[in-house]
């Protein structure tokens, strides 16, 4: 069995000359590979373009905004999936953390049922800090569990 034909090529964009390139390269073999990398076009080649050819201009400014959007889509998709990746962990902490502050408000609660009252979430915030286990993550400050007990 032959190995499939690798081919690629950096074009600026121009859907006819891809489209031929595939064509050609599947004539050829059936199992070809063919890879298409969108480079920007060249400045000079689009203003050469649009002085030769009027009757092309809206079409030539189409395919540059297309172009111009498929960078900007895949540039921000890019970063949404490292932003996710790298902040997942500091959502893992910070939910450990929230259930350790509503575990701990719970057994204080049950011990003395005053605290569960809306006016005294600022004094189970500093009892819960006051109960904090040594061994867990720091602390969070007063603030986040006074947000962290009123969600309930």
């Amino acid at each position: 069995m032959k190995r499939p034909t690798q081919v690629s090529v950096e074009v600026a964009p121009d859907p006819d000359q891809v489209f031929q390139l595939w064509k050609k390269t599947l004539s050829k073999q059936h199992t070809a590979k063919v890879t298409v990398t969108e480079k920007a076009p060249d400045a000079d080649q689009i203003v050469q373009l649009l002085e030769k050819e009027p009757a092309r201009r809206p079409e030539i400014v189409r395919a540059l905004i297309k172009s111009i959007e498929r960078q900007v889509k895949a540039r921000n998709s890019r970063r949404r999936a490292v932003g996710e990746h790298r902040n997942k962990s500091k959502r893992e902490n910070a939910q450990r953390k929230k259930s350790i502050a509503s575990d701990i408000a719970a057994r204080l609660i049950q011990k003395e049922p005053s605290l569960g009252r809306r006016g005294k979430t600022s004094e189970l915030a500093r009892r819960v800090q006051a109960e904090w286990p040594r061994n867990e993550p720091p602390m969070p400050s007063h603030r986040h569990l006074r947000r962290w007990l009123t969600e309930k």
